[in-house]
């Protein structure tokens, strides 16, 4: 299992959020071959709009293998379309998003007024 804290990323995080963001870095490091650091990197990339990703948030209503995935893609992407169903729709190769490493070295401060859980 790897490491992960709050500091790795650019919003707030939680332990039970930790845990899922692990999971998630552990699918993609496995299903795209790329390291722990460009994991975290992308996540923070695709998801630096978001203030924190603790108690109740949207992330998990979905598995860790649909965000590995929406992380790596993109949303817009349409990643979940079969190879076929892309050509047969007219859509581009799928590509991986660029990737960026300026993400990494920005960690989340809580801003006045607003504390991590």
């Amino acid at each position: 299992m790897i490491s992960v804290a709050p500091s790795d990323f650019c919003f707030a995080s939680d332990d039970e959020s930790l845990a899922y963001l692990r999971d998630i870095i552990e699918d993609m490091m496995r299903r795209f071959g790329i390291t722990r650091d460009e994991s975290i990197d992308r996540i923070n990339q695709a998801w630096s709009h978001w203030p924190s990703v603790t108690g109740e948030y949207e992330l998990y209503r979905e598995k860790p293998a649909y965000w590995a995935h929406d992380v790596m893609f993109g949303h817009d992407s349409f990643w979940w379309l079969s190879e076929s169903e892309r050509m047969r729709q007219g859509l581009s190769p799928l590509l991986r998003r660029p990737y960026a490493r300026a993400h990494a070295a920005q960690p989340f401060a809580p801003a006045d007024g607003f504390a991590a859980r």
